[in-house]
């Protein structure tokens, strides 16, 4: 671009922007420098210059002395210009997408910015003058490369919105907290260390800020917030603790529950039980659990473990007491000018202390200071000490000497020891326990050669019951499994807040022991033994969790005192064991010292607990004293802060984790388990199977069920809750608990029919389910390789739960067949095969398409591989998360190796012996990485060549970790892309949205615009792009987009085009389209350009109805500009290839108007869903002494009549009480006062109003939803009715107007009608917010939450979205959905032969072709109809013709009067309870285009929605009756649809059908009826 342009060429080119600035726009010239005449420009207020190739600026900018806005963004400016520092009046400052280094201090003499954009430069460091910037709002510093931010940050004092994102930051500066008005921090994309994200975390979780943005999240970011509360906690007094648990784990037999008895001193039983729990008999018992103390002597479980602590509890509770005594005296003494003495004033005072005070509940009578009138709520003096030591220490701080043991420091540990029992059907179970937390005692047996195949048997009585081992595991792959159990319950470095602990350890926690034991009778040397085990775990990760050395105990033996003595002995004279000691059998008391050793290492032995979370304990120790097993969490909130002096919510949130944490609590939902053993039995109860004399004869069967099929019946929990919990606890509370942990699995064919699995109860998988192999055109089996060598322990039954969960709810079709190891589901609308198949280090997964006799609309084997394997993944990621053993849990996808398995099963198994993730051995199975659809080349010896892994790439449909653009799409040819859908073409859609922004300041169209963006981006098959004005986006705004997979792209200006919109009719040449969605008249006569210039389909979304509008505009000729207006939407609509309603409103309005032209399947309705950016506010539950209410919206003059902003400002005047106030957000700014007074006309008090300009800002919409009580939207009439929808979004109540799109939506909902008001009578309006407030806020509050619940289940967004794609392809491919379905429905008519009705039907979509309109159509039905002795009574449609036909023939023919509505739902409840043929088929395979049963009855339940084959068939075997169904393309081609039973088919129900538009009743004409 020539830098000599001209003045006047350049004076030509500036624009008046709409906020009245003068623009001049010089972007994407190819700039290298600036042209000199730009500064004579001085009238200049706003210059754009990004996306040129300009090195500087020039010196003499500083003529442009009236400059406020300045992009200089995407340059290649390497130093910042300092001329730039000569605008004094520049506000906004955009040199982002450079490459600055540096800053200099100059920047401070910039003190007019507000705005200062410098993101994506190199910036290594923030020159400290920045802090002079005192009026800069917004600060954008992302994507550089700081290391630090100087604390001169905190001085700029009016920063709003700061960005630090995608830097080098370690840590924050502790200056942001000064920064009193920042509301947005974005800190996302840094490498913080622990500390810097406790920074972090503190700015969030004290409310510094209003909103924090980081990558911490789940449960990184819960686990610093509860430090953060723990630490505070800890600033009001602490206790030491020493206690651990002691778990002991291993094989079955192996003597861990004598080694036990060994370590508590107990006798040897030689006829030891295996481990149950309670009883002895072949249930389902997991763990027992005992309690242990100081010189390893059972202390008894019952008593209470804070005794010993009670002391220090009351030292600190005394001293806090004895300070608010002083503080209150030392104050009565400066009042009263005294000069005794505060020591005496303060003995007179405390004398009035006596230890009465501090009888059951009365801590708390001293929490405030004085003394109140203890309430007590349960028995907290059990133990009493810590009463009785309270006062001995304010007897001690008085002066006066106590004689007594309370000031003898001592401590000692305190241990539980816990006994896991060894069989596998008790692994589900185990991980429920496992914690970090603890130490392992890891059993083997010596007396049972480590190489040879395990014998799993437990004992009952005097016999050995041997169990089943389906995967041949050998005694040293049980051990080794164990040990990679423990091992996943190990935290990440990068998990642990506090790692310098375990940096200082000698092994990885959590520690293991492992210990031999049958000493007395070792297979082999045991110094072979435990050669052998060394060599195994030698290099493994999981070798750094065991303590060295081995041990081997022999449980016969007691403690022999004189070979103690020869020991000590032998230490003394300094003789040490040697390595042919190694042999030998160790003593307990050898194994004793060394647990010691490492719980005194241990970082939570002697860690600091809150004396109030102690008071806590205390509390919970009462209530098991009590059998009291199990509270809610409000009950426990209200103990601790009545109890324990605790106020603060998160503090008792942070507390409760913790003790979860420890184990000491169970926490589900709103359910806490107090005592774990408790849970234990309840849960041993419910899937236990007693023996026979022990069965209650009346529950029998159930036993029976559940050991014949591992079904859990209903019945059966009913029976075990009745006898085994008492009132208040939720039964669905601990079923969901024990599904949670994998014990059981739900599976719900239908909301009526839930039956629960017990997968420990399963039998191993049969050979025909294990040597199941795909087809050739099957994908491959997938491996989910554990890199560890075996599945962690629970880890399956965990995948099969989730499973069963999943596909009960995409398909809800067939129940599943379940083994111990292994699954087998039928999903894809009963067509294929899911299968998991457990093995010692893998699960194997196969997904096979199954031959079918008859033809299904069902799904392609490609496309559900994706969906199975992102499940799965996501599945895997979601319990590491979720589950804490799980956290360190480590997996590959791989496949089988082509090269070593070329057509052959599966060599033996996966790696254990040689312990390596890809083995070279010869009989080992060769697993190799799939990454991604490219898998590894087979390493295990060179091969001449490479084979492929057939049907890899059906995993890999689209790569989730790349963008939609179709580029990124794996790379396949066109016939398999053809065969991922049949829908979609080898590319993708490419749909454009014609918009003018991308924010929402424009209103409600722009925001429906930017969902459906976003909503359509998420669909692989889809490239979205959303099309704007030039200059109508900033690059955040980009940037934003792009993080959706959303592209923003420009339409140049076009000289004479006054409005911007009008520049789209001309997008870019290169931009590939296949749909264009235009909105309204503005933005909607663009699309029939674009249609014929690109090529495209149109899709054309309405948002208003302009008649209905007009009648409601305040200014000249409304109602006439409003005819013509309407008249321009329909002709758009009438042009485009489809019609989409914003709501049911303007369905209803639109569909009448276009029916001679498009049929109602063209025209589809979008209810807008809730908006989850708002779900995060958080309304408080305190009650106010004012009343707020709010409306809000753009207030244009022409429309304050149409919104009803009077009748607001009337409600609050009938309302006749000044506690009222309304609050008006949405005048023009600078327009307040004008507003205000046409408010004030409506006779409201000044002091009862406030009127604000219209907000864009979506934060500050969620601090106006918190600010207020209720939102009304009182309008006339609304199109829809957004303002109100993103109040309930917030959980804020509402109340809305009849005449709304919005209304009639929640007209719909089963309480939705409490929510509108129905007439525009401003006493109405009082009369419903006067009863909104006789509500207590807590009820009103959680009214709204469950309105937003029904609202977001009826009317989602994806769901919606769903159907319109759907329709986009229909359009795009032909696809004659009806014809398909006619043709399955063939198969079950009374007209012949599938084969037959299929050639028939295909002659009637021929025959459609050849028909050019509806109207030929029609007269082609009445002629048909008229010679078979019919006429046609049509009916108004809307979607619901087929209902309005065979009502008026339900009436006509059989004298059933029922409303069409009435009868839609009538047909979706007997669908809903009959949803299979006779012969067992699920009607789900003749349903198109929905993924459920469940979604496509809830669709086919909504009016206006188009009837379909189903639905005849429902109503002809509801009702009784045939239907007879006369088709408008030609004789010959009528349907008869017959029900399951025997009817008189001389009577049926006649419908006409207007082929793919409309269906009628059709009535005799009386003489002339034609029966055949």
């Amino acid at each position: 671009m020539d830098s000599h342009i001209s003045k006047e060429n350049l004076r030509s080119k500036i624009v008046t922007n709409r906020f009245g600035r003068k623009t001049l726009n010089l972007s994407k010239w190819d700039l290298l420098e600036l042209p000199e005449a730009v500064m004579e420009l001085t009238e200049l207020e706003e210059l754009y210059l990004l996306r040129n190739k300009l090195k500087t600026i020039p010196e003499n900018v500083g003529k442009l002395y009236n400059i406020t806005e300045l992009n200089v963004s995407e340059n290649q400016l390497s130093i910042f210009p300092a001329s730039l520092t000569q605008l004094k009046k520049l506000e906004g400052l955009d040199i982002s997408l450079n490459k600055l280094t540096t800053i200099p201090d100059a920047i401070g003499e910039m003190v007019a910015l507000e705005e200062l954009d410098l993101s994506y430069n190199q910036l290594t460091v923030l020159s400290p003058a920045i802090k002079q910037l005192k009026k800069l709002k917004c600060l954008n510093i992302s994507h550089n490369k700081l290391t630090t931010i100087s604390d001169a940050i905190g001085e700029i004092v009016a920063l709003e919105r700061l960005d630090l994102s995608d830097n080098q930051l370690t840590v924050l500066s502790p200056a942001i907290k000064q920064l009193k008005k920042l509301k947005s921090l974005f800190a996302n994309g840094n490498p913080f260390t622990v500390e810097g994200m406790r920074s972090v975390v503190e700015l969030e979780d004290r409310g510094i800020i209003d909103r924090v943005y980081s990558d911490l999240q789940g449960p990184m970011r819960e686990r610093l917030k509860a430090q953060l509360t723990y630490e505070r906690a800890l600033q009001d007094g602490c206790v030491m603790v020493y206690r651990g648990r002691i778990l002991l784990i291993g094989q079955d037999r192996a003597g861990k529950t004598s080694l036990k008895k060994s370590l508590l001193g107990l006798p040897f039983d030689s006829g030891e039980q295996s481990t149950e729990g309670i009883e002895v008999d072949p249930s389902k018992c997991e763990i027992d659990v005992d309690q242990a103390a100081r010189n390893w002597q059972s202390i008894g479980e019952n008593k209470p473990g804070l005794l010993e602590y009670s002391k220090d509890v009351a030292k600190i509770v005394a001293e806090k007491q004895l300070k608010m005594q002083m503080s209150m005296q030392q104050e009565k003494l400066r009042q009263k000018d005294s000069d005794k003495s505060s020591k005496e004033d303060f003995e007179k005072d405390s004398a009035h202390i006596s230890p009465a005070d501090f009888e059951k509940g009365s801590l708390g009578s001293y929490k405030h200071g004085k003394k109140k009138e203890p309430k007590v709520i349960i028995d907290v003096a059990q133990p009493p000490d810590t009463e009785k030591h309270v006062h001995q220490w304010l007897e001690y701080f008085k002066g006066k000497d106590i004689k007594s043991g309370l000031f003898q420091e001592e401590s000692y540990y305190t241990m539980d020891l816990w006994d896991f029992a060894g069989q596998h059907l008790y692994y589900a179970s185990h991980p429920i326990f496992l914690s970090q937390r603890a130490l392992y005692i890891l059993v083997h047996n010596l007396s049972k050669p480590l190489d040879a195949t395990a014998e799993p048997c437990m004992r009952q009585g005097s016999n050995d019951v041997k169990l089943e081992n389906p995967n041949n595991e050998t005694n040293m792959e049980n051990l080794l499994s164990w040990l990679a159990t423990v091992h996943s319950v190990a935290l990440l470095a990068t998990d642990d807040p506090d790692d310098d602990a375990q940096h200082k350890l000698p092994y990885l926690r959590p520690p293991v022991f492992i210990v031999g034991t049958h000493a007395d009778k070792p297979v082999e040397d045991i110094a072979v033994i435990k050669k052998q085990i060394q060599e195994r775990i030698s290099g493994m990760e999981y070798e750094k969790n065991v303590v060295k050395p081995l041990f081997c105990i022999d449980n016969t033996q007691r403690p022999n005192l004189i070979k103690k003595f020869i020991q000590k002995i032998q230490k003394l004279r300094g003789k040490h064991e040697t390595a042919e000691e190694e042999g030998k059998v160790d003593g307990i008391k050898e194994l004793q010292n060394k647990i010691l050793d490492v719980l005194r290492q241990e970082p939570y032995m002697g860690e600091k607990i809150p004396v109030r979370w102690f008071l806590f304990e205390k509390v919970i120790e009462a209530l098991v004293a009590k059998q009291i097993y199990h509270r809610n969490l409000q009950q426990l909130e209200h103990y601790a802060k009545k109890d324990c002096f605790m106020k603060d919510a998160k503090e008792f949130e942070s507390m409760i984790s913790f003790y979860h944490g420890l184990g000491m609590i169970i926490k589900h939902r709103n359910t806490v388990v107090l005592k774990a053993q408790w849970l234990i039995d309840l849960f041993k109860q419910l899937i236990t199977i007693p023996p026979f004399n022990k069965q209650n004869a009346q529950y029998a069967n159930y036993w029976r069920e559940l050991e014949g099929s591992g079904i859990l019946s209903m019945e059966h929990v009913d029976y075990v809750f009745s006898s085994f919990i008492g009132p208040g606890i939720i039964r669905e509370d601990i079923l969901d608990m024990m599904e949670q942990f994998g014990l059981i699995a739900k599976f719900s064919v239908s909301p009526n029919e839930e039956k629960y699995f017990v997968p420990a109860q399963l039998k191993s998988s049969p050979v025909e389910l294990c040597k199941m192999e795909p087809s050739s055109t099957d994908p491959c089996p997938l491996y989910l390789l554990f890199v560890h060598g075996f599945v962690p322990h629970g880890l399956f039954l965990q995948l099969v739960s989730q499973s069963i969960h999943w596909c009960s709810k995409t398909w809800a079709t067939h129940q599943p067949t379940l083994y111990q190891n292994g699954a087998w589901f039928i999903i894809g609308k009963d067509i294929h095969d899911f299968v998991l198949i457990c093995k010692t280090g893998f699960v194997k997964v196969i997904l096979r398409k199954k031959a079918q006799s008859y033809q299904v609309v069902g799904q392609n084997s490609v496309k559900l591989a994706t969906l199975v394997r992102e499940f799965l993944e996501d599945t895997l990621k979601n319990l590491s998360q979720e589950m804490p053993y799980l956290r360190g849990m480590q997996y590959r996808l791989c496949v089988a190796c082509p090269n070593c398995h070329q057509g052959t099963e599966e060599i033996r198994r996966a790696c254990s012996d040689h312990m390596k993730t890809t083995c070279t051995h010869k009989d080992c199975l060769h697993l190799i990485d799939a990454n991604e659809g490219q898998p590894d080349i087979c390493k295990r010896k060179p091969w001449d060549m490479v084979e492929p892994v057939c049907g890899l790439e059906k995993w890999f449909l689209k790569r989730r970790s790349q963008g939609l653009s179709s580029s990124n799409v794996a790379a396949r040819s066109h016939d398999e892309a053809s065969e991922i859908n049949p829908k979609k073409c080898a590319a993708a859609l490419k749909v454009t949205l014609l918009g003018s922004e991308w924010s929402s300041s424009m209103g409600g169209l722009s925001t429906i615009n930017r969902k459906l963006a976003i909503l359509l981006a998420k669909r692989s098959e889809l490239d979205v792009t959303l099309l704007v004005p030039q200059f109508a986006c900033t690059d955040e705004e980009r940037r934003m987009a792009s993080s959706h997979n959303v592209s923003i792209q420009e339409a140049e200006k076009l000289e004479g085009f006054s409005d911007p919109l009008e520049w789209l009719s001309f997008p870019p040449r290169d931009l590939d389209i296949d749909f264009v969605l235009g909105h309204g008249a503005k933005l909607g006569k663009q699309a029939q350009v674009i249609r014929k210039s690109h090529n495209c389909k149109w899709i054309q979304v309405v948002h208003t109805a302009p008649e209905e509008l007009a009648m409601f505009k305040d200014f000249p000729s409304a109602i006439a500009k409003g005819q013509e207006k309407n008249l321009i939407e329909v002709a758009l609509c009438k042009l485009a290839d489809a019609v989409l309603a914003v709501g049911p409103k303007l369905t209803e309005a639109f569909s009448p108007q276009l029916c001679s032209c498009k049929s109602e399947d063209e025209i589809l309705q979008l209810t807008p869903g809730t908006f989850g950016e708002f779900f995060d506010v958080k309304q408080t539950l305190k009650e106010r002494n004012n009343f707020r209410v709010l409306t809000f919206g753009r207030c244009d003059p022409e429309d304050f009549s149409l919104k009803g902003y009077d009748i607001s400002a009337k409600a609050i005047f009938e309302l006749k009480d000044m506690s009222y106030h309304l609050i008006f957000v949405g005048a023009p700014d600078g327009k307040q006062d004008e507003v205000a007074d046409n408010l004030l006309k409506s006779g409201i008090d000044k002091n009862q109003l406030t009127v604000r300009k219209f907000m864009q800002s979506k934060e500050g919409l969620k601090e106006l939803f918190c600010e207020v009580d209720l939102c009304i939207m009182p309008s006339r009439t609304e199109g829809f009715g957004l303002t109100a929808l993103e109040a309930l979004s917030a959980g804020l109540p509402i109340l809305v107007s009849k005449n709304s799109g919005f209304g009639e939506a929640l007209c719909t909902l089963p309480s939705g009608k409490s929510f509108v008001v129905e007439f525009e009578d401003p006493k109405e309006w009082a009369k419903a917010i006067s009863g909104v407030r006789q509500k207590e806020r807590s009820v009103r509050l959680r009214d709204i939450q469950q309105l937003r619940s029904s609202y977001e289940e009826k009317f989602s967004w994806e769901k919606q979205c769903d159907r319109l794609v759907d329709k986009m392809f229909d359009i795009v491919h032909g696809e004659n959905v009806f014809n398909i379905l006619y043709s399955v429905l063939g198969g079950y008519s009374a007209f012949g032969s599938l084969d037959r009705i299929i050639q028939e039907l295909r002659q009637m979509q021929l025959d459609a072709s050849r028909v050019k309109s509806r109207t030929d159509l029609s007269l082609g039905l009445r002629n048909i109809a008229s010679d078979r002795g019919f006429r046609i009574s049509d009916n108004e449609g809307l979607g619901n013709c087929m209902f309005y036909a065979l009502s008026e023939q339900l009436e006509i023919v059989k004298g059933i009067k029922i409303p069409h509505g009435e009868l839609r739902q009538n047909l979706v409840q007997y669908l809903r309870s009959n949803p299979k043929l006779p012969d067992g088929t699920d009607l789900f395979h003749f349903v198109h285009g929905h993924q459920t049963w469940t979604e496509y009855l809830e669709q086919m339940e909504q009016d206006g929605t188009w009837g379909d084959h189903v639905i005849l068939c429902a109503a002809a075997n509801h009702f009784k009756t045939c239907i007879r169904v006369v088709s408008s393309l030609s004789h010959g081609n009528d349907v008869i649809i017959t029900p399951h039973c025997a009817v008189d088919e001389s009577k049926p129900l006649v419908l006409g059908h207007i082929h793919e538009v409309h269906y009628v009743s059709l009535q005799p004409v009386q003489g002339t009826l034609e029966l055949s």
